[in-house]
């Protein structure tokens, strides 16, 4: 049974569940990050981005995301609030991002064949 559906105006092209199962994030090809709810469906937060986005995760305690977009940056957005927190701009596209299991640090896989970590001052 499907418990919730959520829209987005063009392709979905990433999706996360937050730790604790409460919120869920999703964003894509119409450069739109949106938080849901899951409980009621309600969107918590809808946050434009300046190119589409490409994958998105949550640190493990729920308090920050962080995005990947076609721009070939990864940004940092409170949970709570929906403010940016940060950007790491790129220079080659990103292939797959990690949040530490304390939230202390981002791994960021890029197609030069590398992966940076980056300590993160939140």
């Amino acid at each position: 049974d499907t418990l919730l559906t959520i829209k987005h105006d063009e392709d979905i092209r990433a999706v996360a569940f937050s730790a604790d199962n409460r919120s869920i994030a999703t964003g894509g090809i119409d450069k739109t990050l949106r938080i849901t709810c899951i409980k009621n469906g309600k969107q918590v937060h809808e946050i434009p981005h300046p190119s589409p986005l490409t994958m998105v995760a949550f640190s493990p305690n729920g308090k920050f995301l962080a995005t990947a977009c076609d721009d070939k940056s990864i940004r940092l957005y409170a949970t709570d609030s929906g403010n940016e927190l940060g950007e790491i701009p790129g220079t080659d596209h990103v292939t797959e991002i990690a949040i530490s299991p304390k939230g202390t640090h981002l791994a960021v896989a890029r197609n030069d064949d590398s992966v940076r970590i980056y300590k993160l001052k939140l």
